[in-house]
């Protein structure tokens, strides 16, 4: 879904926001929504956590499910 890259791009209401991977404090699921962390944002995005977990980059680790 997304490349292996420095931006994970998302859609908020009719915009398309560009997200730096390392400004992501945590993401954590929510059904069918996930819940993107930063330090001054928080994007409720209509995408399973299961289907981020499978883009997200070599970088990222520990993630926990529940």
């Amino acid at each position: 879904m997304f490349p292996e890259s420095e931006r994970l791009f998302i859609k908020s209401g009719t915009s398309l926001i560009q997200i730096e991977w390392n400004t992501i404090d945590y993401v954590e699921g929510l059904k069918d929504y996930v819940v993107i962390v930063m330090k001054e944002h928080r994007h409720i995005v209509h995408l399973r956590l299961k289907d981020l977990e499978t883009s997200l980059p070599t970088f990222f680790s520990g993630l926990i499910t529940s």
